[in-house]
């Protein structure tokens, strides 16, 4: 299973009950930024799946990817 399968699962096991989609994103520089997504959840979580590969790389710049997420 891709860690990109993994988030999706995650966020079907929980639709419904989520209220935040908080996702911790290594930038180029490998600094890491803390993204809280509250609002529009659905259309973050399309975001996410439409713009990021099966290892969670950032498709128009692979230096970016997300680490590490959570389901609040």
């Amino acid at each position: 299973m891709t860690r990109k399968q993994e988030f999706i699962e995650e966020y079907n096991n929980h639709v419904g009950n989520i209220s935040y989609i908080i996702v911790a994103i290594e930038l180029p520089q490998k600094s890491t930024e803390i993204i809280t997504n509250a609002y529009n959840l659905g259309r973050k979580f399309a975001y996410y799946c439409e713009n990021y590969d099966d290892n969670l790389c950032l498709k128009s710049n692979t230096n970016i990817k997300i680490i590490n997420y959570m389901m609040v």
